[in-house]
């Protein structure tokens, strides 16, 4: 590629960078919420976290679901019928908003749940930028970026081109959970995006009988990992049945069960994502 070729698409990809900055540019915190690989209840956590910050702090929280092979957002949110409306003329998208604090936009809606996505690399950086150059967001105090498991095409996409405040790392009490939070830790670091904290998913569970905690995937390991990877532990979470009931349900569990124990939890977690992002805005204004 000739220096010409160089510059004029290094030019192209600023441009890109400079309209999502420009989509975002009333969205105070931005988040994004990663696991290094599936099945730790990512998208879980973060429908809940959304939910959490909307239903104990008040906020107006903007939900964006960058998978595009498993979007799985709408559906936990009972959102499958409810599209974004969509302005031609300005090339603009309003995300679909499921309460009155809560917008969201997902990959989902550009397919039918039926139908896979396949795309090849470039393709989805394309796809990517196409949505987040389009989403008008509006007024919001935070975003939450729900990214794929991994660190592949998506997500180092979505990363590289949105001006985020930091990620937040999902795990669970598994043997391998070391190697893959570690993997994602230095993902960050290399993409020189702040870890803001992990998460410990299904950590536990209280016995219906005795109310004893119970570790059904091993001993709990967050907080050590943390300790040990130098970055904030922000909490751990039960495996609560009704966590997936609330899913399959299609709403928030934090909305539908806002006084239980577990939805303390998730308070917990996001009066800590909330210290830390309000003390990081505290620094960068001095």
């Amino acid at each position: 590629m000739s220096k010409e070729n160089e510059e004029q698409l290094e030019s192209a990809f600023e441009k890109v960078k400079e309209e999502i900055k420009n989509k975002l540019k009333f969205v105070d915190h931005k988040i994004a919420i990663l696991s290094n690989k599936g099945g730790v209840g990512k998208t879980t956590v973060a429908v809940n976290l959304a939910a959490a910050f909307v239903a104990f702090y008040g906020m107006d929280v903007a939900l964006l679901d960058v998978d595009i092979h498993g979007p799985n957002v709408p559906k936990a949110l009972g959102l499958s019928n409810v599209a974004p409306r969509v302005d031609e003329e300005k090339n603009v998208i309003y995300p679909a908003v499921v309460f009155p604090r809560l917008a969201v936009m997902s990959m989902s809606y550009m397919a039918k749940d039926e139908d896979p996505i396949v795309l090849r690399g470039p393709l989805k950086t394309s796809y990517i930028n196409s949505i987040l150059q389009a989403t008008d967001w509006g007024r919001r105090d935070l975003l939450i970026a729900d990214c794929p498991p991994g660190t592949g095409d998506e997500i180092l996409t979505f990363i590289q081109d949105t001006p985020l405040d930091g990620i937040v790392i999902v795990t669970a009490p598994d043997p391998l959970s070391e190697m893959d939070v570690k993997k994602a830790i230095n993902f960050g670091k290399l993409l020189k995006v702040e870890i803001l904290g992990i998460i410990e998913n299904m950590s536990y569970m209280k016995c219906p009988h005795c109310g004893e905690e119970i570790e059904p995937f091993g001993e709990s390991i967050g907080e050590e990992m943390a300790n040990k990877f130098d970055v904030p532990f922000l909490g751990k979470l039960p495996f609560d049945p009704n966590v997936s009931r609330s899913v399959r349900e299609g709403k928030p569990f934090v909305l539908n069960y806002l006084d239980s124990s577990t939805a303390k939890e998730f308070e917990k977690v996001t009066k800590k994502i909330l210290s830390i992002l309000t003390s990081k805005e505290k620094r960068a204004a001095t």
